[in-house]
This record gives C-alpha cells, sequence and structure tokens, in this order.
C-alpha cells in the first residue's frame, strides 16, 4: 500500500496514459518509458545507484526503483535485468491508489484528514495586467565554440519548466502580484482552499508538530535564493503545502515536497511571516490537491505537462513568463567533441544510425518558440535515424542521451 501511495505522482503526472489518453500504463522496470523492460533500463538504474547519472524526475527513480523500498541499489538494477531476461516478473503497473492513507513511519497508522474551511474560489489570472508584452527581452544567439569538430549545445531556462517558475514568481512579486494572482497563473482553473493544518505532517524518516516551521524551512531552501518578498514567499508555501497534503500529510520522498534547510535558524523573518500566513492553504482541481510542481527558471513560457512527461493536466499547460528571460543564469553552453557525443548516443541506443554528415546528428525540427519565436522548448528533433517528439524529447533525449542537460529549450550547431 506505501508503495502504491508513493509512485501515484509519477503515474499521474508524469506518464499516467492510461488514465488520460487511453495507451498502456507506465511500467516499473521501464527506465527509458518505451513501455518495453530491457539490459538497457537495467543498465541505466545501475548507472544511476551508484551517482554515474545525473539527477533525474521522480518518474525515472520510482520506475527504476523495482523492490519498491525507496532506495535506490545495484539489487534493483539485478530485478530489472532478470525481468528484461524473463527470469523474474515485476508489477505491470502502477495503480491508483493515491488517496489510501498512508503507512505512518513511526507506528504504522496513518495521519487524519483536518476539517476543510470554505473555498476562497476560482484564482484568476491577470499576467497580462502586470506584463506588457513590448517589453519582451530577446536574448542574443550566443556564439558557438570555435573548437573543431565539436557540437555546441545551448540551453535556455533550467528545469523542466512545468507549473510554476520560481524565477518568474520572484519577477511578479516585485511586480506587485499578490500570492493568489502567482499562483492563478502558473496553475491555471485551480481553486484555492484553506484548512487547519495537521498536528502531525511525516516528512520522509521524522514526524514534525510544528508544520509551519516544516515548510519555512522547505520554502528556504527552494525559493530563498530568488526572492525574501512575502508574496512570492507565500506562493512557494502553499505550492508546498498542496504536495504535501496531497500525500495525506506523509510524503515518501523529499523531492515530492522539496528539500528543507536543516533548521529554521536559516529561514528569513519575511520566510517565517509567508508561512505562517499561507500554510493550511492550498490548491485544488477537480475536488482534489493539484500536483504543485514548480522549477527554477522557463525559457520565457512555462511547458504544458503533457509536452514534458505525457498525459494531460488541464491545470499544468503552457503559460507566459518573459521575465525569467532577463535572469542572467538563462543560458548555459555544453560542448562535446563529435565522438564524446557518438559514443553517448550509441550508449543509450545502439540501433541508431548517424550519417556521415556530422551536422546532420541532431537536427531541431519544432519548438514552440518560447524564446523568441523560433527558439523554444524542442516538441520534435531526430537523432540519427530515431525521430523524437512530445515527452520523447525531455526523457530520451536530455535525460537518456545526454544524461541531463538543464532544459529542453535547446539549440544544436556543429564546428567542422
Amino acid at each position: 500500500m506505501k508503495r502504491y501511495c508513493a509512485l501515484f505522482l509519477a503515474v499521474i503526472v508524469i506518464l499516467s496514459v492510461s488514465v488520460f489518453s487511453g495507451a498502456a500504463s507506465l511500467k516499473v522496470g521501464d527506465a527509458d518509458f518505451d513501455l518495453e523492460i530491457t539490459a538497457e533500463d537495467a543498465r541505466f538504474a545501475l548507472r544511476l545507484s551508484i551517482g554515474l547519472e545525473p539527477s533525474v524526475s521522480d518518474a525515472v527513480l520510482l520506475v527504476c526503483d523495482a523492490d519498491g523500498d525507496g532506495e535506490l541499489t545495484s539489487y534493483d538494477s539485478r530485478l530489472i535485468l532478470r525481468s528484461a531476461l524473463k527470469l523474474e516478473q515485476l508489477p505491470a503497473e502502477y495503480v491508483d491508489d493515491s488517496f489510501a492513507v498512508p503507512e505512518n513511519p513511526a507506528d504504522g497508522s496513518g495521519s487524519e484528514e483536518p476539517p476543510v474551511s470554505p473555498s476562497y474560489g476560482v484564482l484568476e489570472d491577470n499576467y497580462d495586467e502586470y506584463f506588457d508584452p513590448s517589453e519582451r527581452y530577446y536574448p542574443p544567439y550566443p556564439e558557438k565554440s570555435l573548437q573543431s569538430d565539436t557540437f555546441t549545445i545551448t540551453t535556455y531556462g533550467n528545469g523542466h519548466a512545468v507549473g510554476m517558475s520560481q524565477w518568474g514568481a520572484a519577477s511578479m512579486a516585485e511586480k506587485g502580484m499578490s500570492y493568489s494572482e502567482i499562483l492563478g497563473h502558473f496553475y491555471q482553473g485551480v481553486s484555492l482552499k484553506k484548512e487547519t493544518a495537521p498536528e502531525l505532517v511525516y516528512y520522509p524518516g521524522e514526524g514534525y508538530t510544528n508544520t509551519v516551521n516544516l515548510v519555512a524551512r522547505i520554502v528556504a531552501m527552494e525559493i530563498g535564493g530568488a526572492s525574501d518578498n512575502v508574496e512570492c514567499l507565500k506562493a512557494q508555501a502553499v505550492a508546498i503545502y498542496t504536495n504535501i497534503k496531497r500525500y495525506n500529510y506523509a510524503p515518501s520522498r523529499k523531492s515530492t515536497v522539496g528539500y528543507a534547510a536543516s533548521t529554521t535558524s536559516r529561514c528569513s523573518e519575511n520566510c517565517l511571516k509567508a508561512c505562517s500566513e499561507a500554510v493550511g492553504e492550498y490548491l485544488e482541481f477537480d475536488g482534489r490537491p493539484i500536483e504543485a510542481v514548480y522549477s527554477a527558471l522557463t525559457a520565457g513560457r512555462t511547458c504544458s505537462s503533457a509536452t514534458v512527461w505525457g498525459g494531460t493536466l488541464s491545470y499544468l499547460t503552457g503559460v507566459d513568463c518573459m521575465s525569467d528571460l532577463n535572469i542572467d543564469s538563462l543560458i548555459k553552453q555544453h560542448v562535446y567533441t563529435a565522438s564524446e557525443l557518438r559514443n553517448m548516443i550509441l550508449s543509450y541506443d545502439p540501433s541508431i544510425e548517424l550519417p556521415e554528415d556530422k551536422a546532420s546528428w541532431i537536427t531541431i525540427i519544432e519548438t514552440d518558440g518560447a524564446v523568441d519565436g523560433v527558439r523554444g522548448y524542442v516538441t520534435k528533433m531526430t537523432v540519427g535515424s530515431r525521430t523524437y517528439e512530445g515527452w520523447e524529447v525531455h526523457n530520451k533525449f536530455i535525460y537518456g542521451i545526454m544524461g541531463g542537460l538543464r532544459s529542453h529549450a535547446f539549440t544544436v550547431e556543429y564546428t567542422p
């Protein structure tokens, strides 16, 4: 029971195609999301368990956790390999059990849901009242590497770009937007509700009787470096509390709600103030707490969950966030030799055929134009003989082949 509660985030938000699109469900052990369990999945799980792969999405972590114990070890990769060889039977799919009461890490009992206060109503999106499209900044094209026989991959933004942009929230608060307006922009059509926070909340491995302090410590780590504006901090606090509530006040992984500072001494006065006012408020859609996902920095626009993870959640759609284009850390360049890139591609998928013309190894076919109408999040591309579309770009190219670039908004240039 505990396992399925923990895994439901991945099913609904990351790739719940059985619920939303009628296709097959996400499989345990299927690290590359191609609905087949192969030796390559086992290899990736092993590299992930020993720290040879960079951080990946919760969906990948949960799928690779073949024995469901909450940790990634070589044993998980062994189970996946045995499944690929038809020597082991892993669960066929995850089930919708998200609202069962999770097991209490301390004594096996569950948390009781506190009484709910009346709804504040559906939040409005007032973004256009604060941001003038004519003031939009278009970042210049950075120069590619001068080193011969190399590929320059330039990324824009930082993170999956679904839900709330943390730097965007900071800019919106500075413009005068309230926390509810910020949330209403990033999470379309949701309602803000309020309840009395429970007396006991579990944060992996420990119980906390001061929910405000726990949320404040998470807020300080997650967005404290971007802003100390109370409205920005309140928006982050509501998102964090929403995710805690979604997991029945006992999330099994820190990554699903955010990482906490070691003590409240690292929380500013404004952070503690914001959390004391916001804890107990949460976002709801269609009678459920939403997946209040967030990332650091967009490429000028957020992405829908469908284009990044598959499935469809109407409140996680693409919205403008043009202030992110002004952030100094927007652009990052990565340079790879042709030999390095070839090895990365063929290590991920040996069946990919690369043409003699190296400039056509990676071709961007379509983007959403988030940056300037041309540059943006890649929605369709080719890698040699393979075509990736939609969520495949994020999961198979960004994390599969490249091992985890900062963003799937990128350009590729070859220097002969």
